[in-house]
């Protein structure tokens, strides 16, 4: 999904002027112009890896980082992924970003959906023509993370009396 041209030229304005602020101040975006303008393509909560598909790869690692996790890439990934993006080529090195991206604790709690997956092997699946949701399994782990802890709250106040009955309900006491 192709963004309009006047979009794209007001958020490429908005990079821009961010930038310049930047660097007066001596430090640079974690991204670039080409990954920041890919990653504005969709709404939050979905990817879709026809967007990015067109970028190099260091520009793919960083939109995909901020389609996936929704933030900037970390320095420290910068600087990690950077020498891979120049030494792989794009299917091996976008494989590995997908892989590292999908299997972390970080986008399984944010549920994000991917949308046309090229790469079918990292999600373990069919190849995506078609705009589908392949990742169902870590939405429903990331749900259980959060519900997890405000249901140990809510038992701990719970009487003593009824704590026991769900224990043993549970099969736990």
């Amino acid at each position: 999904m192709e963004i309009p041209m006047k979009e794209q030229e007001i958020y490429g304005k908005i990079y821009d002027i961010t930038s310049e602020n930047y660097s007066v101040t001596g430090r640079n975006l974690p991204y670039t112009r080409k990954a920041f303008l890919a990653s504005m393509h969709r709404g939050s909560g979905e990817a879709d890896l026809f967007d990015l598909l067109e970028l190099e790869n260091l520009d793919f690692m960083q939109a995909a980082n901020c389609k996936l996790l929704i933030r900037a890439p970390y320095w420290e990934q910068l600087n990690e992924w950077g020498g891979r993006a120049a030494s792989q080529d794009r299917t091996t090195f976008r494989k590995a970003v997908l892989k590292k991206f999908m299997n972390s604790g970080e986008y399984k709690f944010k549920g994000i959906m991917l949308r046309n997956n090229v790469y079918p092997d990292i999600a373990g699946g069919e190849a995506v023509i078609v705009e589908r949701n392949v990742n169902m399994g870590a939405q429903r782990v990331g749900l259980k993370e959060r519900i997890k802890p405000m249901a140990k709250k809510i038992f701990r106040k719970l009487p003593v009396g009824m704590r026991r009955v769900i224990k043993r309900m549970l099969g736990r006491g």
